[in-house]
């Protein structure tokens, strides 16, 4: 169990990570919620050392990943999760998207879900996410 002064750590850290985002996607697209924007950053820390961003199918791309994860080069142990949310495929696509670390991204693509060429997506150490790395929903 943490501290409460490790749980205000991650928690600051959090907040400047979250900030960090926030403006490197100001590059790729608009922020916003679900089915009007480009991506939407979850500002909400819940004691992980974890970042959610739920994204549109257009930022599918190693450019994005690539810039998100130069976000964790000084955070070991933390982890963005680009959460794959395409307007209109909310009843028929399950929960998927790419778990960005500093040393990988784990893959948890369903691909025969996605149109090309988004089907093809890769990016630098990418590697399919095993199944007991799968966070439970």
């Amino acid at each position: 169990m943490k501290s409460d002064e490790d749980r205000d750590l991650e928690a600051a850290m959090f907040e400047k990570l979250y900030q960090e985002a926030f403006n490197l996607m100001s590059r790729f697209g608009r922020h916003d919620g679900p089915g009007t924007g480009d991506y939407y950053i979850l500002a909400d820390y819940w004691g992980h050392p974890q970042l959610l961003i739920n994204m549109n199918l257009s930022l599918l791309r190693a450019d994005v990943v690539d810039a998100l994860r130069s976000l964790l080069t000084a955070r070991p142990g933390w982890e963005i999760v680009f959460s794959l949310f395409e307007p209109g495929t909310e009843t028929t696509w399950p929960p998927m998207g790419v778990r960005i670390r500093r040393e990988e991204v784990l893959d948890g693509l369903k691909r025969e879900f996605l149109p090309e060429p988004y089907r093809s997506f890769t990016c630098t150490d990418l590697r399919l996410e095993r199944p007991d790395e799968i966070p439970e929903r």
